[in-house]
């Protein structure tokens, strides 16, 4: 009887351990099949995982991270809930958490599992870069800027979070500051036609319009499908009184965006600052027509 006893013990262990390895085994492939894309995959071997050992936070973890990458939300969720559960201290499963509840527009339960995240690891920046972007999806720039200020602080090698900062700072008028950063980006990304368009609009408002059109010109010549670039340059060429080459490009803005009234008006007081004037009220009478209450004040001085 001794004898039986002690086999069945020594059995159990036996299997136990290849139990344990198999669940780590089926881990590490989820993990693999996970890092070449293949999520569908990676789950069939995390769900293995989980059947043999369901005290792997980290399976479940990774398990949500698949899921939320097939599109199931809800899943992925739960996986991120139960990988809590058995690990309260994963600030990466509040990381992924909270991603998923800002992508539901669920941004008080986000700002939660961010801050969450935060307070149990201060110093690894995708906390304060996650809750900084849905501070600026928010508007609320200040707590934005100190988020990003602090991720800066941590990893000052990640442009993405250089170029959030400073549309941030361009939202409060930080303009110099602003230029600061997206030149930053523009020497890591110099084909980031985005930057170069929003430094060229800080410059623009800092009265700097020959800087301005250097920067939108480089803009246009990177993304010569973006009305907004061709929108500033306008400004800019209209201030520095090239009204021929600012009207081309409020055409141009028009044939992005045939609904833009503003457009119609610039492209207008360019038409009367050439002597066109037949032409420039055919479109201010189209930018009244799509709400632009200015145009009536223009239309009285010039075509009646």
């Amino acid at each position: 009887m001794k004898k039986t006893i002690i086999s069945f013990i020594v059995i159990y262990l036996i299997c136990g351990t290849i139990s344990a390895q198999t669940a780590k085994d089926y881990y590490e492939r989820g993990n693999e099949k996970s890092k070449v894309g293949k999520y569908k995959e990676a789950i069939l071997e995390y769900d293995k995982s989980i059947k043999l050992n369901s005290s792997i936070g980290s399976a479940f973890r990774n398990r949500a991270l698949a899921k939320s990458k097939t599109g199931n939300i809800k899943g992925a969720i739960n996986d991120y809930n139960n990988a809590i559960k058995i690990d309260p201290k994963d600030f990466m499963s509040f990381l992924g958490r909270g991603s998923l509840f800002s992508e539901q527009k669920k941004y008080d339960s986000a700002t939660k599992d961010f801050t969450e995240a935060i307070r149990l690891n201060q110093n690894n920046e995708i906390g304060y870069t996650l809750r900084g972007n849905l501070y600026k999806e928010l508007n609320k720039f200040k707590k934005a800027l100190q988020d990003y200020n602090k991720s800066i602080l941590i990893n000052p090698n990640d442009i993405e979070v250089y170029f959030n900062r400073a549309n941030v700072k361009m939202a409060l008028n930080d303009n110099e500051s602003a230029i600061s950063d997206f030149s930053k980006v523009i020497t890591v990304n110099p084909n980031d036609a985005i930057s170069y368009r929003n430094r060229g609009a800080l410059k623009y408002r800092l009265k700097n319009y020959s800087g301005a059109l250097i920067d939108l010109n480089k803009s246009i010549s990177i993304r010569s499908n973006d009305p907004k670039s061709f929108d500033i340059r306008g400004l800019a060429k209209s201030k520095l009184r090239d009204f021929n080459g600012a009207l081309f490009d409020f055409e141009n803005v028009i044939k992005f965006d045939q609904n833009n009234a503003e457009a119609y008006y610039n492209k207008d007081i360019c038409e009367i600052a050439i002597g066109q004037n037949q032409n420039g009220c055919s479109d201010l009478y189209k930018a009244k027509s799509l709400g632009y209450e200015k145009a009536s004040e223009i239309i009285s001085l010039f075509c009646n």
